[in-house]
C-alpha cells in the first residue's frame, strides 16, 4: 500500500515539476483531485525543491519519505549532542541543529541516509573527514569530529554557520554588483585555497555557499570533493576513481557527461553561480528538472549573453563570465585565482584578460579610471611638455611596476595551469581504471624540467610541491630529489640569505629528518633557522616549523639538551601563529611529546599525551584526534610498567575506535595491536596472540608488507607463538618480518621487544638450532647495547638470551661473558 501510495506521489510532483511555476496549482488540483492529504504532501515536497540545504530534486526523495521513520529526532541525543531541529535533507542523509552541553555551542550534525551507511560510502564520509580536517581557510567551514551511532549509522559534527545562502543574502540586501564580486571574491579565495591542497570541491552551488550576518562567506559540505593526496603509501597507492555525484544546474559539462574532473570544472561552477547573482537566473533555460535532461542542457546549450538582461554588465563583466563558461575546460581561466584576479581588474577599471587586448581597449580603460584626470590634462597640456623627461621617466617606472607584478600573476598562472594539468593526468581514459596517485605523480616529474625550464621561479615551486605530494605520501627518496632541485634553483635566483632559500633548505632538512640522514639534516635546519630568525617582521609558523623539525632531528640523535629548548621555542613561535585550539599547534604539541618519547623521558611525554587528549576533548569532542596522543600514551605507559593505567588507557582507545571506524581499519588494528602489548608486558603471551592476529589481518589488508606496524605486530606474535611452545609457527612470522624489515626505521621496537634479530634467535634456541641462534643473537645484542646503552632492561635481555645459548650449546668461558648481575652485563 505504501509503495503504491509513494508511486502516486511520485506521479504527482513529477507532473507538477514539469509545468510552468505559474500553473502548478492547477496542475496540484488536477491531479489531487478528493484528496487534499496527498495534495499537502505534494506541496510540501515541491516547497522543499525550492529549500534544500543539499539541493537534490524534490522528486528523488518520495519513496523514501514513505518508507522513512517520520518521527523526527528532535530531543534525541548522540552522546553530549542534543539533536534540537532538522536544518535539511539531502540525498546523502539530514543536517541537523544540535547543541553541544560539553563545550556549550551549537554544531551542524549530518546524519547519513538510512540505506548509505556501509561499504564505499561510509569510506566515501571518513575520507571527508580527513580533508575537511586538513583545510584551514577562514572561510571554509570547520569539521569537529565524526562517529557512528549505536546503529551504526556515521554522523559527523561540524561548525554551524548562522547565516543565508549566498543567493538570498545577495537578494535580501538588496547588494549592488560591485558588493556581490567583492562577496564572490571571497568564495573564489576559499576555493582557491582547497585547489592548493589538491581537493577539488566537485558540488559548488549557492546552498553550500553560507554568508554569516557580518557578511562573510562560509563554503559548506566538501562531500562529494575528491582528495588527490592519500595520507600514506600504508595503503597501498589508491586508485583514482570518481563518484557520479552532481547538482545537474552547476555541474560542468565534463561532469555532466562523467568525464575526468579538474579544478577546470569548479571554475565552471563558479561562473554559473556567479552568473545566477549578477543576473538572478541560470544561464539555462531548461523546463524540465529531470537530472538527465539539464545535464544534456549544459553539454549542448550555450549561455545567453547577461548584457541582454542586465545592461550594466556589458562589457568586461559579460566577458569575464563567458569565458568562466566555456564548454570546453582548456578555455576556461586556468585557475581561480586567474579568474578572482579579473574580476578585481574589473573593480579597479584595469584590462582584463577576458578581452581581447589592442591599444584602444587599454586606452579607454585608462580613460575610464581617471576620468577627470585626463580632461584637466586636457586642459593643460601645453604646461606639461616642459616635464616630458620627468614624465617619460616616471611613466617607464609605472610600466616596470607593473610589468613585474604581470610575470607575478603569470608564475603563478603558469603553477596553477601545471597544478591542473596534474590532476587532470587522473582520467581513468588515460590512465587506464587503475591509475595510481604515484604514477601521476611520477608523470609529472618526468616532464617537469622540460616544461618549465624557462621559468625557474615556477620550476622552484612545482618541485616543492611534488616534494610535498612525495613526503606525504612516504616516498622520501622522491621527495628528497625534487627538494634538492628546489634548493638548488632558489640557491641560484635569491642567494644563500633570502628567506625563500631559507624555506627550501627547511624542505630538505624536513624530508632528511624523515630519512633519518640526521648529520645532513642539521646544518641545513640550522642555517634556515639563522635566516628566518633575522628577517624584520618575523614568520612565526615558519619559525615554529623549523625549530620543531630542529628539535626532532637533535632527540633522534639523543640530544636532549639541544632538543628541549627548540622544542619549547618551537611551540611558543606556534602559539602566536596559530592559537591553542589550532589543528597544527596540538600537531606540534604532539611531536614534542614524540621528542620526549626517543629520549625515553616516558613520564613527561605521557603528561603531554594525558594534556593533548584533554585538548582534543575539548576542541574536537568525539572526533579522530585524540586517538594519535592516545597511541602514544599507551607505548608510553607500558614502557613506565603502568599496566593497570596502560588497561584503562587501551580500554577507551578500543571503544572510541569501535565508536569511531566500526571496529575496522588501520585505526582499530592499532587498538588491538596496543592490546597485545598489554599482555605481552604482563607476561600473558598467550592472551595476547588473538589480538596481534585480528591486528596483523586488518594491517596486511591496508598496508604493504613493509611497513613498520605490519612488521612490529608480525614480529611480536612471532615471539609470543615462540613463547607459548609453538616456535615453528612463530619462526615463519619471525622470519618474514626478518625479510620485510630491513628498510623501516626500529626504533619503535624498542617500546616492546628490542629487535627482530634477538626474537629470531630466541625462537631458534628454542628449536634447539644453536648455531643459527648465535649470529643473530649476537648482532641483536650488538644493535642494542648501541642504540640504548648496556643498562637499558632490553639490553640485558638480550645478554640473558646470550647466556642461556652458551649454557645450552655448552660452552662456559662465552656463557660467562653474559652472566649478569643486578641487571649489568658483564
Amino acid at each position: 500500500m505504501a509503495d503504491a501510495r509513494a508511486q502516486r506521489l511520485a506521479a504527482v510532483v513529477k507532473s507538477a515539476l514539469e509545468a510552468p511555476p505559474e500553473t502548478r496549482p492547477l496542475v496540484l488540483e488536477r491531479e489531487c483531485a478528493g484528496d487534499p492529504a496527498l495534495r499537502a504532501e505534494a506541496e510540501g515536497l515541491l516547497a522543499f525543491e525550492d529549500a534544500a540545504f543539499l539541493e537534490e530534486p524534490a522528486l528523488n526523495f518520495v519513496a523514501e519519505t514513505f518508507a522513512a521513520d517520520d518521527r523526527g529526532l528532535a530531543g534525541e541525543r548522540l552522546g553530549h549532542y542534543e539533536i534540537l531541529s532538522l536544518i535539511a535533507r539531502g540525498g546523502m542523509g539530514e543536517v541537523y541543529l544540535a547543541q553541544d552541553h560539553e563545550l556549550d555551542r551549537k554544531v551542524a550534525i549530518k546524519l547519513v541516509r538510512r540505506g548509505f551507511g556501509a561499504g564505499n560510502f561510509v569510506r566515501h564520509l571518513r575520507r571527508e573527514a580527513r580533508i575537511l580536517a586538513r583545510l584551514n581557510d577562514p572561510h571554509i567551514a570547520r569539521l569537529y569530529g565524526g562517529a557512528v551511532t549505536p546503529e551504526g549509522v556515521p554522523f559527523f559534527v561540524m561548525e554551524f554557520v548562522e547565516g543565508e545562502r549566498l543567493d538570498r543574502f545577495c537578494k535580501e540586501r538588496g547588494l549592488t554588483t560591485n558588493e556581490r564580486l567583492e562577496l564572490f571574491r571571497k568564495v573564489c579565495s576559499a576555493v582557491a585555497y582547497a585547489h592548493q591542497h589538491l581537493i577539488i570541491h566537485r558540488d559548488l552551488k549557492p546552498a553550500n555557499i553560507r554568508v554569516t550576518p557580518d557578511g562573510e562567506p562560509k563554503l559548506l559540505d566538501f562531500g562529494i570533493a575528491k582528495l588527490l593526496d592519500p595520507e600514506t603509501t600504508a595503503t597501498g597507492a589508491p586508485t583514482i576513481t570518481f563518484a557520479n555525484v552532481m547538482t545537474p544546474d552547476y555541474a560542468s559539462p565534463e561532469q555532466a557527461r562523467g568525464d575526468a574532473m579538474t579544478t577546470a570544472s569548479d571554475i565552471y561552477s563558479l561562473g554559473v553561480i556567479l552568473y545566477e547573482l549578477l543576473t538572478g537566473e541560470k544561464p539555462y533555460r531548461v523546463a524540465s528538472r529531470n537530472p538527465a535532461e539539464v545535464a544534456r542542457a549544459i553539454a549542448e546549450s550555450k549561455p545567453a549573453r547577461p548584457s541582454a538582461r542586465r545592461r550594466e554588465l556589458a562589457g568586461d563583466l559579460d566577458n569575464i563570465l563567458l569565458k568562466a563558461l566555456r564548454k570546453e575546460p582548456g578555455r576556461r581561466y586556468a585557475s581561480v585565482e586567474q579568474f578572482s584576479e579579473d574580476l578585481r581588474r574589473h573593480l579597479a577599471g584595469r584590462p582584463v584578460l577576458a578581452h581581447r587586448d589592442s591599444a584602444a581597449y587599454r586606452a579607454q580603460k585608462f580613460v575610464g579610471r581617471h576620468r577627470g584626470a585626463v580632461a584637466a590634462a586636457a586642459l593643460v597640456l601645453l604646461a606639461l611638455v616642459g616635464g616630458l623627461a620627468t614624465t617619460t621617466w616616471q611613466a617607464h617606472v609605472a610600466r616596470e611596476a607593473q610589468r613585474r607584478a604581470e610575470a607575478s600573476r603569470q608564475q603563478a598562472d603558469r603553477l596553477n595551469q601545471f597544478m591542473e594539468d596534474l590532476l587532470a593526468t587522473a582520467d581513468p581514459a588515460k590512465m587506464g581504471r587503475d591509475g595510481k596517485v604515484v604514477s601521476v605523480l611520477d608523470a609529472a616529474s618526468e616532464k617537469l624540467d622540460h616544461e618549465m625550464a624557462d621559468q625557474p621561479e615556477i620550476l622552484a615551486r612545482a618541485h616543492d610541491t611534488l616534494r610535498r605530494a612525495y613526503q606525504h605520501l612516504g616516498l622520501y627518496e622522491q621527495a628528497e630529489k625534487h627538494a634538492r632541485a628546489a634548493l638548488s634553483l632558489m640557491q641560484r635566483l635569491h642567494g644563500p640569505d633570502d628567506p625563500a632559500t631559507a624555506k627550501a633548505e627547511f624542505a630538505l632538512g624536513d624530508v632528511l629528518g624523515d630519512r633519518y640522514r640526521q648529520a645532513e639534516a642539521e646544518p641545513l635546519l640550522r642555517h634556515a633557522l639563522a635566516v628566518e630568525r633575522r628577517q624584520p617582521v618575523p614568520d612565526h609558523a615558519a619559525l615554529a616549523e623549523t625549530l620543531e623539525t630542529l628539535s626532532f632531528v637533535y632527540a633522534t640523535q639523543i640530544k636532549p639538551l639541544e632538543a628541549e629548548p627548540l622544542a619549547e621555542q618551537a611551540l611558543a613561535e606556534a602559539r602566536i601563529a596559530w592559537g591553542e585550539k589550532d589543528a597544527r599547534f596540538l600537531r606540534l604539541l604532539n611531536e614534542m611529546a614524540t621528542i620526549k618519547v626517543a629520549e625515553q623521558d616516558f613520564p613527561a611525554a605521557a603528561a603531554i599525551f594525558r594534556h593533548l587528549i584533554q585538548l582534543y576533548d575539548k576542541v574536537q569532542p568525539g572526533g579522530l584526534g585524540s586517538v594519535a596522543p592516545q597511541v602514544n600514551l599507551c607505548i608510553c605507559l607500558f614502557n613506565e610498567g603502568k599496566f593497570d593505567e596502560l588497561e584503562k588507557a587501551a580500554d577507551r582507545l578500543q571503544n572510541d575506535t569501535r565508536r569511531l571506524v566500526g571496529g575496522r581499519g588501520v585505526t582499530s588494528a592499532i587498538a588491538l595491536t596496543i592490546r597485545g602489548f598489554l599482555c605481552f608486558g604482563r607476561g600473558q603471551d598467550e592472551a595476547a596472540i588473538p589480538f596481534l592476529r585480528d591486528s596483523l589481518a586488518s594491517l596486511n589488508r591496508n598496508y604493504p608488507p613493509s611497513q613498520v606496524t605490519v612488521v612490529h605486530c608480525e614480529a611480536l606474535l612471532g615471539l609470543c607463538l615462540t613463547r607459548t611452545g609453538r616456535a615453528a609457527e612463530g619462526e615463519l612470522l619471525l622470519r618474514t618480518a626478518l625479510a620485510n624489515g630491513g628498510a623501516v626505521d626500529r626504533a619503535t621496537f624498542d617500546h616492546t621487544f628490542g629487535n627482530i634479530e634477538t626474537a629470531l634467535g630466541e625462537c631458534l634456541l628454542a628449536q634447539k638450532r644453536y648455531a643459527e641462534a648465535e649470529p643473530l643473537l649476537l648482532r641483536g645484542y650488538d644493535h642494542l647495547k648501541k642504540r640504548l646503552g648496556p643498562q637499558n632492561s632490553l639490553t640485558t635481555q638480550a645478554a640473558h638470551r646470550l647466556h642461556d645459548l652458551y649454557v645450552a650449546w655448552n660452552k662456559p668461558a662465552e656463557a660467562t661473558r653474559f652472566a649478569s648481575s643486578g641487571g649489568a652485563v658483564r
